[in-house]
């Protein structure tokens, strides 16, 4: 069963609610993380709370109050919904006032997490890959904040289904920075390459697992910004992310990447990258 908790009280997820004056609403003044469950088990929930803890210190936003910890609250929301492969959606606001660039001292915060059932990526799409385009990134400067502030992002990737591709591929001066809700890495010349840490991605708690594995299987890898240019010619190119996986792209801008179809080291990838969830996940 779908499940929402907001501030303290756990209900089917249709019937919760949010004051209109939430700051989240009025100024998107607010985090969240996505994290997936599988056969009942969260996969890495101490990574994505310590990066949501670290935008909590970055925008002054304080730890919610629960009676057990937030560890244990999101363990009893996905317990409590018996969907063993779900989705939960943990999102922190700094609280309810009237609407004020300012907020007053001391608010509350609100802590809003919904669980559900995952919606599973057809198999296929891992097997014969997805199609992407690419588009200048417009979003604003503090992109390694996971906020709430996706209007950017909505647009971009509505451009992209528009288009008939799974992701949009965003590029600032030039370079590839990631795309609207996943990482992008591209073997270049055999050599594994995905952008940097900095203010101009989110790092992504995959992003990390496939540089992990990626590291396990001794491949050629550099944490190194590449241009349009050298994607342009690249022989294989995926994205990561939470729900996303590892997801071969196989043409980019309408040309075909590499061959045209998922290359070896993207394969490789995805199967290690499922064996680590089964290790870590396995009950």
């Amino acid at each position: 069963m779908p499940l929402a908790y907001v501030n303290g009280t756990i209900t089917p997820i249709e019937r919760a609610t949010v004051n209109v004056e939430d700051r989240c609403l009025q100024f998107a003044d607010g985090l969240y993380e996505v994290i997936r469950a599988y056969g009942g088990r969260l996969f890495r929930l101490g990574p994505h709370l310590d990066r949501m803890r670290q935008g909590m210190a970055a925008l002054d936003l304080p730890e919610p109050r629960t009676p057990a910890g937030l560890e244990a609250l999101l363990e009893e929301l996905r317990e409590r919904s018996g969907e063993p492969d779900g989705q939960l959606y943990v999102q922190l606001t700094r609280g309810t006032a009237p609407r004020s660039h300012v907020p007053p001292p001391d608010m509350e915060p609100t802590l809003i997490v919904t669980y559900r059932a995952a919606a599973p990526v057809p198999e296929e799409r891992y097997r014969e890959g997805a199609r992407a385009i690419t588009h200048a990134d417009v979003r604003w400067q503090w992109c390694h904040l996971k906020t709430t502030a996706l209007v950017a992002n909505v647009a971009l990737r509505t451009l992209a289904h528009r288009a008939g591709a799974y992701e949009c591929l965003l590029h600032r001066d030039g370079l590839v920075t990631e795309a609207t809700s996943s990482n992008v890495f591209a073997v270049i010349d055999g050599v594994l390459r995905t952008s940097p840490r900095s203010e101009r991605i989110l790092s992504g708690v995959t992003r990390a697992a496939v540089l992990e594995v990626a590291e396990r299987l001794g491949l050629p890898r550099r944490e190194e910004a590449f241009s349009l240019e050298e994607v342009s010619r690249a022989e294989e190119l995926f994205v990561t992310g939470t729900m996303t996986e590892v997801m071969p792209v196989v043409v980019l801008d309408g040309r075909p990447v590499g061959d045209g179809r998922p290359g070896p080291i993207t394969r490789r990838l995805q199967e290690a990258y499922r064996d680590l969830v089964r290790s870590e996940t396995a009950g």
